[in-house]
């Protein structure tokens, strides 16, 4: 069975590894000049960016991966009645929402983690995003 203790580590590992340090600040980086990839041009030093560069960090890292997990882990914190597994989940859940919301702007929330209900969730506006991460964060405080 799958516990909040070892479903943490991986979220707090995921998300400065690959949100803070992966594609969104490796791409930025690399436009601005900060540093070079040692690698055959056209890359994304010289601006070749496709579309499964963009897809990935929101398909194999922020609802597959972080998302899902800091949900999961606040369901299960929920109903063991565990209070600081709950704040830590909604915490993470609020910074990984706002990463990705200042990325893409509207994204699928309260719909999101209901696949077999909403295969297609709908698309939550901006503002309603960030009303969720205030009371993400004001509930785990």
């Amino acid at each position: 069975m799958i516990t909040e203790s070892v479903l943490l580590p991986g979220i707090v590992a995921t998300i400065p590894y690959e949100l803070s340090g992966g594609f969104p600040a490796r791409y930025t980086n690399a436009w601005c000049g900060q540093f070079a990839l040692n690698g055959l041009a056209p890359d994304v030093q010289t601006f070749k960016i496709l579309d499964t560069d963009v897809n990935n960090t929101w398909e194999y890292t922020l609802y597959t991966n972080v998302l899902k997990n800091c949900n999961l882990l606040m369901q299960k914190a929920e109903t063991n009645g565990n209070s600081l597994y709950l704040g830590i989940g909604q915490t993470m859940m609020a910074y990984s929402l706002a990463i990705t919301t200042d990325m893409w702007g509207s994204v699928p929330l309260t719909e999101a983690f209901l696949p077999l209900e909403f295969p297609k969730p709908k698309y939550d506006d901006q503002e309603s995003v960030y009303t969720a991460i205030f009371k993400y964060l004001d509930d785990a405080l």
